[in-house]
């Protein structure tokens, strides 16, 4: 009797778990793209604006920005960044804007600026 049991409570376990449906895998979204805008303030230093990159999950969205391959600000929350008075005159700087949620999908946009005259570019 206690072997039939135990074996009737085996079937029944194995049944309902066999009928359980599949998780569902989670999928998220990166962050938009955005445009990134330099402005040049003076010979030794500048700023970037850019646009607001929206997570298509709803997500939070920070900023990290990086100017020759070095971080300068990270985890920002705000979509402009000066950077500090020691930039070089008359040199053309490349940099990044990655957006990222909290899950870590991030969107990187590229950008340059020149430190002399009107030169200010921007690429996405």
């Amino acid at each position: 009797m206690r072997n039939s049991l135990l074996f009737t409570a085996l079937i029944a376990i194995l049944t309902f778990s066999a009928c359980e449906e599949p998780l569902e895998e989670f999928k998220n979204g990166a962050p938009s793209p955005f445009a990134v805008q330099p402005v040049i303030l003076n010979d030794s230093t500048a700023k970037i604006m850019w646009s607001k990159s929206i997570d298509p999950d709803g997500d939070s969205v920070i900023y990290d920005v990086y100017l020759s391959g070095a971080i300068q600000g990270a985890s920002l929350r705000t979509t402009e960044f000066r950077f500090p008075q020691n930039l070089n005159s008359q040199i053309t700087y490349t940099g990044t804007v990655i957006a990222k949620d909290p899950f870590l999908a991030e969107t990187q946009v590229a950008f340059s600026f020149k430190t002399s005259g009107n030169d200010t570019t921007s690429s996405n």
